[in-house]
């Protein structure tokens, strides 16, 4: 069993990120406590979520590869908005990580397999944004984050990513 976090995180090292662009807030708390407790991953706190996404951008735009840019809840989750759509408008792979209000504020009950479907949910994001060119959102509740997952490392790969991206038009 580990957390969550610790799930992402890893998750992520294995698939190649090394830089994570965004706008620390408590919503995302237990994921940089993960992230700060490790070497691969390099976390760049940034002084507003539109330049976090801008940079996540620029990032897929110059490799090729999925970038990753997080901010927190509500007007944080908002403000990713401007960076996402240019990553979407030039077929940038992106996917923002965001942090979303305990699973008892939400609308419905809360269901006990979501920490067990982040491992199918984090691969489905990077491969939809490295298939689509484009960008791919995963919001995980801020209680989730700290929770206990079986999941492991997936052996599955996100599919090989394009060399260069496009512009529409």
């Amino acid at each position: 069993m580990r957390q969550v976090a610790s799930f992402i995180t890893a998750q992520l090292e294995a698939w190649g990120v090394a830089r994570i662009y965004g706008v620390a807030g408590d919503a995302l708390f237990a994921w940089l406590d993960s992230l700060g407790r490790q070497h691969s991953i390099r976390f760049i706190s940034c002084r507003h979520e539109e330049a976090a996404a801008m940079m996540a951008s620029a990032e897929a735009k110059l490799t090729g590869k999925p970038a990753v840019c997080t901010a927190t809840t509500g007007p944080g989750t908002v403000n990713l908005l401007n960076g996402l759509a240019d990553a979407w408008a030039d077929h940038a792979p992106v996917v923002a990580i965001t942090g979303q209000v305990e699973t008892h504020k939400m609308g419905g009950g809360y269901k006990q397999y979501v920490p067990q479907a982040i491992g199918e949910v984090l691969h489905l994001a990077f491969s939809t944004a490295v298939q689509q060119k484009g960008v791919a959102h995963i919001a995980i509740c801020k209680d989730v984050f700290d929770q206990s997952t079986w999941v492991c490392r997936s052996s599955r790969s996100i599919p090989a990513h394009s060399p260069s991206t496009r512009t529409r038009g």
